[in-house]
């Protein structure tokens, strides 16, 4: 399998399929046999984003000025490497060092994979089809990979499904590294470190002086403090509301994570005509009200099955949403500086997840979790209406 474009494909549904699939009983060992705190949960997150935080950009000149392919590959090595240490560590101290290192694996393919098939295939109008579909895919090896994992927690312990997760990854990155193919990319003969410094300053000024994505970058900081709250404390809710002693907490959030996956395969392919082109601020501005909207009424549900509608609901909208955040920002980055846009707009995200991740979290722990959960659905919110009012004039994606 050679074609850069069903490689793009197959990549991001392996992963999603070993990465989703892996986190449910990732999930569930953290909460429910480490009996980790909402704080520590959060903190946790913290870890992740303080690495992308830090990683972004550097990672994403890299491959602007290196090698997009080996970027792809070296990350994928390093999350999964992190992801099947994170089945046998017991202690909260080396979760965070797991996390961390998954974060900053995930800062050499963010950007870089997405420029890496627009070199292959064309332009940005090319891709963005491919990007949508892709994101269909994701959500129904989502589901696949949530049966698969979730039947393995049956018959094996947590951790144990935990590291299956992560060996399948390692292998299948030493597989993509032979068989993906770098034919587009023009490596610069220029001195590297003086192309680093520019490519760095060509993505720092095109990511602030275009109006789009700066407007992006601030709806991602505002709803990046509210999606770490969320991501986090799920499973905390419900097993506030009686998941351990009313049901199987494995097959409950089971349920939960595939009903989201496919909800939002469902609406991607259903609508996504009206998440093509300029309308694709229209979609992200609705989805992100919605998720806020459900999220202030899961937050003062007390009853743990229609709570559990609600995280399905809620999820499955937020889910929604990361297909359209490239889509956004591929539309607007330039070719010589495609990924370092992408991790510009990855790096105010976590951002706004790390100090969501500190804030809401002391919230949780000095208040209540639904507290925590009120103020994030407040941040949701803001940030659609961010988006909403700048929708008229410009609709996003038009340089300012």
């Amino acid at each position: 399998m050679r074609d850069p474009q069903r490689l793009f494909l197959a990549n991001g549904i392996l992963r999603k399929a070993i990465m989703a699939g892996g986190w449910l009983p990732l999930a569930l060992r953290l909460v429910v046999e480490l009996e980790f705190s909402a704080l520590q949960l959060l903190l946790m997150g913290t870890a992740i984003e303080l690495a992308i935080l830090l990683g972004e950009v550097p990672t994403g000149v890299v491959a602007d000025v290196f090698s997009r392919k080996w970027s792809v590959i070296i990350g994928g090595l390093l999350l999964h490497t992190a992801q099947l240490a994170s089945g046998f560590a017991d202690e909260w101290v080396l979760y965070l060092g797991t996390q961390f290192l998954w974060g900053f694996g995930w800062t050499f393919i963010s950007g870089a994979e997405i420029a890496w098939v627009t070199d292959e295939v064309g332009t940005s109008d090319d891709v963005e089809p491919l990007l949508l579909r892709r994101g269909r895919l994701e959500f129904v090896a989502t589901i696949v990979g949530l049966v698969f994992f979730g039947l393995l927690s049956q018959v094996v312990s947590l951790g144990t499904a935990v590291m299956v997760a992560g060996a399948m990854g390692l292998v299948w990155n030493l597989l993509l590294a032979s068989m993906m193919r770098e034919t587009g990319f023009q490596r610069s003969n220029e001195e590297h470190w003086s192309t680093f410094v520019s490519t760095m300053r060509l993505g720092a000024r095109f990511t602030w002086q275009t109006k789009g994505l700066r407007i992006l970058g601030i709806a991602l900081i505002a709803g990046g403090m509210a999606a770490e709250a969320m991501d986090r404390l799920d499973v905390r809710r419900l097993q506030d509301l009686g998941l351990s002693t009313d049901a199987s907490p494995t097959l409950v959030f089971g349920i939960v994570m595939t009903a989201q996956s496919l909800i939002a395969g469902i609406a991607l392919w259903r609508f996504e005509q009206r998440f093509a082109g300029r309308r694709v601020v229209t979609a992200f501005a609705t989805l992100l009200g919605l998720v806020g909207l459900a999220s202030l009424a899961l937050a003062h549900i007390p009853v743990l099955a229609l709570a559990a509608v609600l995280l399905i609901a809620q999820g499955g909208m937020l889910d929604l949403t990361q297909p359209l955040i490239g889509t956004w920002a591929n539309a607007l980055a330039p070719d010589g500086a495609r990924a370092t846009v992408h991790s510009f707009i990855g790096q105010t995200r976590a951002f706004g997840e790390i100090i969501g991740g500190v804030t809401l979290g002391a919230v949780a722990e000095v208040f209540t979790l639904p507290t925590a959960w009120t103020v994030g659905a407040g941040l949701f919110l803001f940030a659609a209406a961010i988006c909403w009012s700048a929708r008229p004039h410009s609709d996003g994606l038009t340089p300012a």
